[in-house]
Parts: C-alpha cells; structure tokens; sequence
C-alpha cells in the first residue's frame, strides 16, 4: 500500500490482526523500572538488560535507551488499543468513501500510520522479523 491510501480489508488481513496480537503468548507485562543507576532495567526485582550504550554514546543515552525499554510493554499496548481503532476507523470510512466528513479524509491519509502500526505489532508478536518488514 502506498503512503496516502486507505488499506483494504485484505491488506490488513495478510499482517498482524489485532485479535491475532492478543491471542499470542504475550510478552512480560509491565512495569519493567529503571533501577537507580539510570541504565538497568528489571522485571521482578531480577536484573534484566543493561540498556545498551552505542560506540561514544553519552551517559544520558544510555539512560534514554533504558528509559524507552521500560516503557516498551506500556507502548506495546498502547499500540494495540490504537490500532484497532485505526482499523475499524479505516473500515468505516473504506465502506461510505463519498462521504463528506474531514475525519474520512484523514483515515484516508492515514494508510501508512496503520500499516507502520500493523508491521510493529507484527514484528513484536514474533509473526516477521525487523528485515522482513
């Protein structure tokens, strides 16, 4: 699907379906904190990742990136609740195109947002690999 247009029903179907999502052995539910030092994250009071600090990266970085890992399973379902939304917005506005609503015409342009959000969910499912997308 090219930026700009609606996805199809069809489209939507050949990637992550958001009730495929839920049904799937789910990932370690959240909160995963940010221990003292800023970098390591937890789950159950066990150490778990130290977030990971590219080549000359700063301090403030690294603690970036282990903020972002933490908020990963809020983000996660986040994404789920709004791409259904997304969806089921597209499949309104997919069965009356002619109708005269701003909002269809933003779901109309919205065709590369869903699918962005589709193509994650899918890789965070385990259905598709980071290269494949």
């Amino acid at each position: 699907t090219k930026e700009g247009t609606m996805l199809t029903r069809d489209e939507m179907d050949e990637h992550t379906s958001i009730e495929d999502a839920k049904r799937k052995t789910r990932p370690t539910p959240g909160p995963w904190p940010v221990e003292r030092d800023g970098t390591t994250i937890s789950m159950d009071g066990a150490v778990v990742i130290i977030a990971p600090a590219p080549d000359g990266a700063s301090y403030a970085t690294q603690q970036a990136n282990a903020r972002l890992i933490a908020a990963a399973p809020a983000l996660y379902e986040a994404l789920v609740r709004a791409a259904s939304v997304l969806v089921a917005a597209s499949e309104i506005a997919c069965a009356s195109p002619m109708m005269e609503n701003p909002l269809v015409t933003e779901l109309q342009t919205a065709g590369g947002a869903v699918q962005a959000a589709l193509d994650a969910l899918a890789i965070a499912d385990g259905k598709v690999s980071l290269h494949e997308v």
